[in-house]
């Protein structure tokens, strides 16, 4: 066997720095992250521990008297401090505090080596297995010390230390609980009363702005606000929001012109999450002087728009069942006639859900998918009217009047995850563009009339490059191409034939909306970016530092307003325009 003694030595020290540090990486930091552990992780560092410790044993005296041998344990356990502390600074977002996390997390994986390698040199039985529970111990403290604040966009980590107080618990309690009643007033041409403005489309198509380049927007407002990936919906001079306060959450009212609380409604809930973080995700939707409220725990409120006073409600993880989708309930309500239209997440539907906006009563419930996370919208074709949303499966369309399904579409990834909404009428009447991320992309849909439910959808195209990849952004339509992020780069595609006319300029995870002939996009590290959309390049035509941190609320435009937010401020801007 001595023979084989240098090959199996490389072949062990490549097994060591190669398998193992990410893996243990992901055994040690994952439940952190998803607050389980993660099985199939667990079974690879188990067999490249066996491995490693299979082809070292005994190892030491089959290689005594050659130096190489030492010389190469220590650069590679050189090489595995280094890898490892290179490794937590890679998969976290940059703070003052990452040489620590680094510092401590190190140590913990000391023992990983160890394990595999103690057979090594013939080291007595007892202390090889001291020395182990030491090395085991030290894993201790980086988990007692730090946890997860949350992941951006492209999965960096948000580390943080226990002791620092949460981002909820900053912004204090209401404690007006009798406000003085408001005029909300009708839904006015200015106002964006739902998710991704009035209509649905993340599109503002009459407004004149001027180049960012040329007059900067001045900044009216900016307040703090509670955790929360929720969107603004603005009417009659005022802004909703939710946010998480403490151990609520809340929906909350404040005034479009400076920025005052208003009042605040509160639900004993709070959806967490180590990895997309704390709060309630989607938009309230306004209509008929009431709010309807969607909390991530899948509680619908609807509320007094004057006062915030609870009208009914309704859970819909008890009513249809559980368990709650890893992000939490995201998807916005959508208001149609006398209706309120919900996604529960029920495992095999029903997708959609709709209440009565005055009483509450539940109409119908239609759909076997379970719903994902975008929200769904109203598409009118050929003179029907039809209730779209992008579930976990695919596109579907359902009738308004009882919630049965008209015609399905497949489109989805390995996750299962559709966050972004489809643009309707993409590339003429009856077409949609479908996208999505984790490894997805855009297709184009064409809804007609035919079929034994009377409707059928077809294919016109898909992207076999698989551009278009939102992830939990959407795309937006001007002059028959869609812009959106791809992965975090800004891409034009034209929607009639798919083809990709250009990708460029590196925005991350943000959120992308259209002014008039300008887009505003958001990036994820809070910067605000006017692009002239053309179909040659990217045109940038100014920039200003907004929100500071991750940022991933859409942005909303009310009048000559627009209303940015993340997890922690609010800020008004005054646009320039022509």
């Amino acid at each position: 066997m001595n023979r084989f003694a240098a090959p199996r030595f490389v072949l062990a020290v490549l097994v060591t720095l190669l398998a193992m540090p990410y893996t243990w990486a992901r055994v040690y930091v994952g439940p952190m992250i998803l607050g389980e552990l993660e099985k199939t992780w667990i079974a690879a560092l188990l067999v490249a521990l066996l491995a490693v410790f299979l082809l070292t044993w005994n190892l030491g005296s089959a290689l005594t008297g050659r130096r190489w041998p030492r010389c190469a344990l220590v650069t590679a356990g050189v090489g595995w401090v280094a890898g490892l502390a290179g490794l937590i600074v890679f998969m976290t977002r940059p703070s003052p505090s990452t040489p620590a996390f680094a510092a401590l997390f190190v140590p913990a994986t000391l023992w990983v080596p160890f394990a595999g390698w103690m057979g090594y040199a013939g080291i007595p039985s007892r202390w090889r297995w001291t020395l182990l529970g030491f090395l085991m111990v030290m894993t201790v403290p980086f988990q007692s010390l730090v946890r997860v604040e949350g992941l951006a966009g492209d999965t960096l980590i948000d580390f943080a230390w226990r002791t620092s107080p949460r981002l909820s618990d900053s912004i204090a309690k209401p404690t007006n609980t009798d406000p003085t009643p408001v005029s909300i007033g009708p839904v006015g041409p200015d106002d964006s009363p739902q998710y991704f403005g009035p209509g649905r489309d993340g599109v503002w198509p009459n407004l004149k702005l001027i180049d960012w380049n040329e007059a900067t927007p001045v900044e009216l407002w900016r307040k703090p606000v509670g955790p929360a990936w929720s969107g603004i919906a603005v009417v009659g001079g005022y802004c909703f929001t939710q946010e998480q306060r403490g151990s609520d959450e809340c929906v909350c009212c404040y005034r479009l012109a400076d920025g005052a609380p208003v009042w605040t409604a509160t639900n004993a809930a709070r959806f967490e999450s180590a990895m997309g973080g704390d709060g309630p995700r989607a938009t309230p939707a306004i209509a008929g002087g009431r709010v309807y409220a969607m909390g991530a725990t899948g509680r619908l409120s609807c509320l007094d728009a004057a006062t915030g006073k609870q009208v009914w409600s309704a859970d819909v993880l008890t009513e249809f069942g559980g368990p709650n989708l890893m992000h939490g309930v995201c998807a916005s309500p959508l208001i149609e006639g006398d209706r309120v239209i919900v996604c529960p997440p029920a495992s095999a539907g029903p997708t959609l859900v709709a209440y009565h906006r005055e009483t509450g009563a539940k109409l119908w419930a239609g759909g076997e998918f379970r719903s994902s996370y975008a929200s769904p919208t109203v598409w009118e074709i050929l003179g029907a009217r039809h209730i779209v949303i992008h579930n976990e499966k695919g596109l579907s369309g359902h009738d308004p009047a009882d919630g049965r399904v008209l015609w399905f579409f497949p489109w989805t990834n390995f996750e299962s995850i559709n966050c972004s909404q489809p643009i309707l009428d993409a590339a003429g009447t009856g077409t949609a563009l479908v996208t999505t991320g984790y490894g997805g992309g855009a297709a184009l849909v064409r809804v007609k009339r035919g079929g034994p439910d009377g409707w059928i959808a077809e294919e016109a195209w898909r992207s076999t490059r698989h551009v278009l990849k939102t992830k939990f952004t959407s795309a937006v339509l001007f002059e028959g191409h869609a812009y959106g992020l791809d992965d975090g780069i800004l891409a034009c595609l034209e929607t009639a034939t798919g083809r990709l006319r250009w990708k460029d300029g590196r925005y991350q995870h943000g959120q992308v909306i259209r002014a008039g002939d300008r887009l505003i996009v958001q990036a994820e590290s809070g910067d605000l970016v006017m692009v002239a959309p053309t179909t040659t390049a990217l045109k940038e035509v100014g920039r200003i530092s907004a929100l500071p941190g991750k940022t991933w609320n859409i942005p909303v435009i009310s009048g000559n307003r627009l209303l940015v937010r993340n997890d922690r401020e609010m800020i008004c801007f005054e646009l320039p325009a022509r």
